[in-house]
């Protein structure tokens, strides 16, 4: 059969189509991928997906879309890319709750960097397949409130469209003060996303703007923050440590490097709480100012995801760019690799000997920290986001997960040439970039295909977001945060953190 496609900026494309679609599961013995979806708290299995159907336009792909977060909540601009090494069979393997059911399908869009904001970019390729679930147990919220007679008002997932439905709140015990009490709800399956917010039978509502966003099964309210936890009864926000730059002398690089810590929420009330870690590179434009240079304001956009119930509580510790001439390439570009522009070669590999051996040292036997790789993450931008991409690859054995936002992979050609030829990580990788970073962008999407083609399973060690209409500021970083922080410590992990 032949198909007649209009897309974006393609006239007519012709395809040969042999639809064979299968949607199996993996039937071999526990992976890494099924190993890490397990330490978030979902039960879950790797779904492996192919479809057989010829492309000979370039310019052309084949995505998976799904009505489930995993699979892009049914929203085709966010449809996985699918890889495939001859043009016909095209494969992605995705990491999805054993008790969800879900509906999937293909599409055949277009790869160019601006397109993939435009929602009719894409045609199926392939008719819907639906599969089911058994119902699991409800979430059990529990809140402090001072309304008469509450209500949970929730939705599954985080779509518009989905209505609100009514879940009744029962007192269990008194409150912190007289003007309040303890109350219980149940209300959807446990381990859906779910968003919520309590409301008064005669008024009121909590939180007063704006809702939880929680895959938490069960989870306690307090002062409009969410726990996985019972907390104490009054929580302090996260605060810096004093002092703001910290130093500390390195005997692997032989100089002195700065660096800023941020502690979570309740920190000092929790003593018996540990926390991951969550090391960034460009620690002076982490926190400090508001502006396009700034990835993190305060860290009020981190503070709201904890507070809402979307990620876990972690410490943060940003670590600084050394102040000479060329030592912001020199940290983060592979020994493979030199510096731009006839620079020297890079020393990435030294910088992360230091922050493995010196700098996490210190900050373990300081701070409450669970020290092991999978709550040891490492995230960057830019060329911060090179090292991340680096890290995941030779310096696994320290960090679990990293975070590679618009990583500039067009600085280690050498080193992504290693890539192709072989190499394997264990690591959970999240990459990101802005659609109008031209090169930035298909450097990131041919990092992508590498690692599908080596086995790496959406929602289980890798995850991909597109920016639309974001060019290459700290600015556009900061709004994908959420789905890096998400991925790489959600709430739900924290549930099952020691």
């Amino acid at each position: 059969m032949t198909s007649s496609l209009r897309l974006p900026r393609v006239v007519r494309a012709r395809a040969l189509v042999r639809i064979a679609c299968v949607a199996a599961l993996l039937a071999s013995a526990p992976s890494s991928q099924e190993h890490a979806a397990r330490s978030t708290g979902i039960t879950r299995h790797t779904v492996d997906f192919r479809i057989s159907y010829t492309v000979n336009d370039p310019g052309l792909g084949v995505f998976l879309l799904g009505d489930v977060p995993e699979l892009a909540s049914g929203d085709l601009r966010r449809a996985l890319p699918m890889y495939s090494s001859n043009g016909s069979w095209w494969k992605a393997s995705v990491s999805l709750p054993v008790d969800t059911g879900y509906t999937y399908r293909f599409y055949l869009r277009s790869t160019g960097n601006t397109e993939f904001k435009d929602p009719t970019n894409g045609v199926p390729i392939s008719e819907p397949v639906s599969v089911e679930s058994a119902r699991p147990g409800s979430k059990t919220v529990r809140f402090y409130s001072a309304l008469p007679d509450p209500v949970v008002k929730w939705r599954a997932g985080t779509r518009a469209r989905n209505a609100y439905e009514s879940a009744h709140a029962v007192r269990i015990g008194a409150g912190r003060n007289d003007g309040e009490a303890l109350f219980e709800a149940r209300f959807a399956r446990a381990t859906d996303e779910v968003q919520f917010f309590v409301r008064g039978i005669a008024g009121g509502r909590e939180p007063a703007t704006g809702v939880y966003t929680t895959r938490l099964a069960t989870l306690f309210v307090q002062d409009e923050n969410v726990f996985s936890y019972a907390p104490a009864p009054s929580v302090p926000g996260p605060r810096r440590v004093l002092p703001m730059r910290m130093s500390i002398d390195s005997d692997v690089l032989g100089v002195t490097r700065h660096y800023r810590v941020m502690l979570p929420r309740g920190y000092d009330v929790h003593p018996d709480r540990r926390y991951p870690v969550l090391y960034f590179y460009d620690g002076e434009k982490a926190w400090e100012g508001n502006g396009l240079s700034t990835l993190d304001p305060g860290g009020r956009v981190v503070e709201r995801l904890i507070q809402k119930g979307q990620v876990g509580e972690l410490i943060m510790v940003a670590m600084d760019t050394p102040g000479y001439p060329g030592g912001r390439p020199e940290d983060t570009i592979p020994s493979d690799d030199y510096g731009p522009f006839g620079g020297p070669r890079g020393s990435a590999h030294d910088f992360l000997r230091f922050v493995g051996e010196e700098l996490k040292v210190a900050v373990d036997a300081r701070f409450r920290t669970l020290p092991g790789r999978e709550h040891t993450f490492l995230s960057g931008f830019s060329l911060g986001g090179l090292l991340a991409t680096v890290a995941g690859w030779d310096a696994a054995d320290t960090f679990g997960g990293v975070g590679a936002q618009s990583p500039s992979l067009w600085a280690a050609p050498n080193f992504v040439s290693r890539l192709a030829a072989g190499a394997t990580s264990d690591t959970r990788f999240y990459l990101d970039a802005g659609d109008l970073e031209t090169g930035l962008t298909s450097d990131a999407i041919r990092m992508v295909a590498r690692l599908v083609r080596m086995e790496f399973a959406y929602a289980a060690n890798l995850e991909w977001r597109v920016g639309f209409g974001q060019t290459h500021t700290y600015a556009n970083a900061r709004t994908r945060l959420e789905p890096m922080l998400e991925f790489l410590y959600p709430a739900v992990a924290e549930e099952h953190a020691r």
